[in-house]
Order: structure tokens, then C-alpha cells, then sequence
């Protein structure tokens, strides 16, 4: 064998073991990158779950999103302990909040639940629900404000959290609505809402809440002395029509002195007028 020849055997050589070790090292380090990935992975999904709040467990949630629902009858319910569950998820359904939301009563300790791109109105009813505190309501047909929160702090008044972006009721850049007319709404729902810690996408602030206050509770008692003025007034009515009332009395009175005397008519009754009695014997 020449030399040439062996030097080129032995570059080739060279270059194969070269390739070989590259092609090892690389496979290697792909799987240490995919071994990575899965601990990273782990480590992430641990930390969710130790954060994870109770009603964020699969087992204690109900989801019935995407479903085209426009009602949900309480028999169609999994044969579970309604008690456990903390969370709903009832997004894009074709519920309005009219009469078909009855099923919800059947979960005293409900805490979130979420009716995002339904058909929900202003005047929605809900089964008296005092562990709620969340409540999601985006991309429906709200419109009619007072009557809306008004149902909701009947029904649900330990609300934290409320979203109702896109809907009328809740002007916002997003659908038209001005500032003043966005700013008017948050301190209306806050007012109402005492308990409100986040409204839509923005947390609320103290000064927020002295704010709605300030405004909505001077509203509030100008309406209850106006209230207080119309009462006063209906009394003052009343009297002086009771008071008519007697005087109309006086006639009557003058008309009965005019009557004979009854005690001088009973008196010329004779008693031989009297019908015999019948004698008792003992």
C-alpha cells in the first residue's frame, strides 16, 4: 500500500469516527433537550397545581362550553355530589338568563361562573346564589343597566369579580362608548357592588370606590328625602279628607235628634198588648 493510499484511508477514518461522534453527541443532546423539556414541564404543571385554587380542580368543575345549549334540564345532570362543584363554564350557549339558568340552584357552593358569547338580558334571573364570586358575562345582550345590577345584588351579593365587556350596558372603547360614559359606568356598578374587587379588565381602586360613593349614594339620599317629602304630603292628604269626612257627619246627627222619642213610644205600650205566657209548673 502506498503511502497516498493509506494516508487517504487514514483521513477518511479520521472523518467517519469525526461524523460518528458528532452524529452521537447530537442524538445525545436532543434527547437531554427533550429530557429538559418533559422536567421543565413537570416542574411548571407542579407549580400550577400547587397554586391551583379548589374550584380550579378538574373534579370539582363542570363545563358545558361550545355546546349550543339553550337550556339545561337538572335530569341531564352527571350523578355527582353537586355540592363539590366550584366552577361552571357555560361559554358561547344560546342561554338568555330568562328561565333557563334554574339548574343553578341545584349548586349552593358555586363560586365562578361563566357565561361569556351568550344571549343573556338585562333583566337576568338567577337562583339566590351567596357563595358566587365570580362572574363572567362578556359578548351578550345586556343593555338596560339598573335593572341588571340590581338583580345581580339581590342574588348574588359576595360578587369580587365581574366582567360584562361588549355589552351595551357596558360602554367602552370597544363598542362605541365615551370615556365619561365608561367612567359613569364603573362608579354605577361599584356603588351597587361593595364587594367588587375587579370589574372588567381593571381592579378597583380605593379612590374608585370613594368616588361611586360620593356620587351615587348623594343620588340615593336626595331620592329618599323626596321620598320622605311625597309620604308627608300623602299624609297631610289624608288627614283633611278624613277630616271632610267627619264633618259630613253632623247632618246625620242633627237628622237622628229629630226622630221621636223611643222611650216615649215604648212607653204608651199597655200591657195588656203582651201575649200571654205560658205558665211553668214545678
Amino acid at each position: 500500500m502506498s503511502y497516498d493510499m493509506f494516508k487517504n484511508k487514514f483521513r477518511n477514518l479520521i472523518m467517519f469516527r469525526n461524523l460518528t461522534r458528532y452524529l452521537y453527541e447530537s442524538s445525545m443532546s436532543h434527547g437531554y433537550l427533550e429530557l429538559l423539556a418533559i422536567k421543565s414541564k413537570q416542574t411548571r404543571r407542579a407549580k400550577l397545581d400547587s397554586n391551583i385554587s379548589e374550584d380550579g380542580d378538574e373534579r370539582n368543575q363542570l363545563s358545558y362550553a361550545f355546546q349550543n345549549l339553550n337550556r339545561l334540564e337538572v335530569q341531564s345532570l352527571p350523578p355527582l355530589d353537586k355540592k363539590t362543584i366550584y366552577k361552571i363554564d357555560l361559554t358561547e350557549n344560546n342561554f338568555t338568563g330568562l328561565n333557563d339558568l334554574k339548574f343553578l340552584i341545584e349548586f349552593p357552593n358555586l363560586k365562578t361562573l361563566i357565561l361569556d358569547k351568550n344571549q343573556i338580558q338585562s333583566n337576568i334571573r338567577l337562583p339566590s346564589m351567596v357563595n358566587l364570586t365570580t362572574l363572567w358575562l362578556n359578548h351578550n345582550k345586556i343593555e338596560n343597566l339598573s335593572i341588571f345590577i340590581q338583580n345581580l345584588a339581590e342574588m348574588c351579593p359576595n360578587l369580587r369579580y365581574l366582567s360584562m365587556m361588549n355589552n351595551k350596558a357596558a360602554p367602552s372603547y370597544f363598542n362605541g362608548g365615551s370615556l365619561v360614559e365608561h367612567n359613569d359606568y364603573r362608579m354605577y356598578v361599584i356603588s351597587k357592588l361593595n364587594g367588587l374587587t375587579m370589574l372588567d379588565d381593571k381592579e378597583v381602586s380605593a379612590e374608585e370606590k370613594s368616588h361611586s360613593l360620593s356620587v351615587y349614594g348623594k343620588l340615593k339620599t336626595r331620592r329618599k328625602s323626596s321620598q320622605q317629602k311625597k309620604t308627608k304630603k300623602e299624609d297631610k292628604q289624608t288627614a283633611e279628607s278624613n277630616f271632610s269626612c267627619v264633618g259630613s257627619i253632623e247632618p246625620s246627627l242633627q237628622e237622628l235628634e229629630s226622630l221621636p222619642d223611643v222611650e216615649s213610644t215604648t212607653s204608651e205600650i199597655e200591657i195588656s198588648d203582651l201575649p200571654d205566657l205560658p205558665t211553668i209548673t214545678p
